[in-house]
């Protein structure tokens, strides 16, 4: 009898996969000095743009913890910028089936922070993915990304 790990494919799944396997391979065609390849579908995917501040903070954030899905949930536009409960309402509920709370988003805001300074400091990317409005309406702080981040981010 075979030990077998069986999981189910989904598109999104074998989506991740043909990203990862071109953008590989557009980096080794770099390192090695070449014209990149002829690939019409790189350009039809911002979320395959290998540049993308957003793409490289999403890649460099744990899966594993809540800072991806907070990613999701921001809006493209500071019009409609999100407190951090508003955020968590949108948010698939905690194990014990609660809405996450206002520390749980915070926290998970802090994660991508942390990780947008490691990779500046790094020089891999300039400026922040996730904006801050700091103007205090209705007594909270509000994020959002630049619509072109978003947008990358929105393709994932």
């Amino acid at each position: 009898m075979q030990n077998a790990l069986l999981y189910e494919e989904t598109p999104a799944d074998l989506q991740r996969v043909e990203d990862f396997a071109r953008r590989r391979r557009l980096e080794l065609t770099a390192v090695a000095g070449a014209a990149p390849p002829e690939d019409p579908q790189w350009e039809e995917s911002p979320a395959a743009a290998p540049t993308s501040a957003a793409r490289i903070v999403w890649d460099n954030v744990s899966d594993g913890l809540r800072s991806q899905e907070v990613l999701k949930r921001l809006p493209g536009d500071d019009s409609l910028a999100l407190t951090p409960t508003e955020i968590g309402e949108q948010m698939a509920p905690a194990e014990d089936g609660q809405l996450l709370s206002k520390g749980s988003v915070r926290a998970s805001i802090l994660n991508i922070r942390r990780v947008e300074k490691r990779l500046r400091e790094e020089g891999r990317i300039e400026g922040r993915v996730v904006q801050a409005d700091w103007s205090d309406r209705d007594g909270a702080n509000r994020y959002y990304l630049r619509p072109e981040e978003h947008a990358v981010i929105a393709a994932l």
